[in-house]
């Protein structure tokens, strides 16, 4: 059994981009993205809700204030998951994040196409396009159009497309992301959460999932 974990961060309107694979980055490992499942919660999109809080907040702020440039209105939980979690499993961590912490989830994505992939000699860093440092070389694969994994080399600093990959064992990456909003309409205002209450989400996220 894997072990829970939640991090949360700041976020934008284009995280959903990514979280929906309107665009397939370079190190998935796989290419049907069936195998992934998406919901929103929100018949508007979180930028049209992110505007809308900025205008509850200066409506009802002192002398008609915006909202500070430096307020994270949109933030993003990434949870690691296993095999067998699906979207309902996600319900109730949405609860909690939503009747504990008071976010506001407007979009959850599910993803079982990264991870990276290994042989006997060789443990394999995917996509190019994650690799910053051109100094020292590791292992760099891909997936193809034809589904088959190729070995990717540095030649004078240029990509160069390598043979193909056989006999390897893929290692995967379940894991989920929650977008919310971070804001509270009633109080007008961020949501504003102590340590002590951010502490104990861990735990009760991994209750929400049956993991340790």
């Amino acid at each position: 059994m894997a072990t829970s974990s939640i991090h949360i961060g700041t976020s934008s309107a284009g995280a959903l981009i990514h979280n929906e694979r309107i665009f397939s980055p370079d190190y998935l490992i796989s290419n049907n993205k069936n195998i992934n499942e998406y919901k929103s919660y929100t018949n508007l999109h979180i930028s049209e809700l992110e505007n809308l809080a900025k205008i509850d907040y200066q409506k009802h702020s002192i002398n008609n204030r915006k909202l500070p440039k430096t307020a994270t209105l949109i933030k993003e939980a990434v949870i690691n998951l296993e095999a067998h979690h699906n979207l309902n499993d996600l319900e109730k961590v949405k609860d909690t994040l939503e009747k504990e912490y008071g976010y506001k989830i407007t979009d959850i994505s599910i993803h079982r196409d990264e991870g990276y992939i290994f042989t006997e000699n060789k443990n394999y860093i995917m996509g190019r396009n994650q690799y910053k440092n051109l100094d020292e070389t590791p292992h760099i694969a891909e997936l193809d159009k034809d589904n088959k994994f190729y070995e990717w080399n540095l030649n004078n600093n240029k990509w160069v497309k390598g043979e193909e990959i056989k006999d390897y064992k893929i290692e995967k990456n379940y894991h989920a992301h929650v977008v919310m909003l971070n804001y509270d309409f009633s109080k007008h205002r961020t949501i504003r959460n102590n340590l002590k209450d951010l502490s104990k989400m861990p735990t009760l996220v991994a209750k929400n999932l049956g993991m340790a």
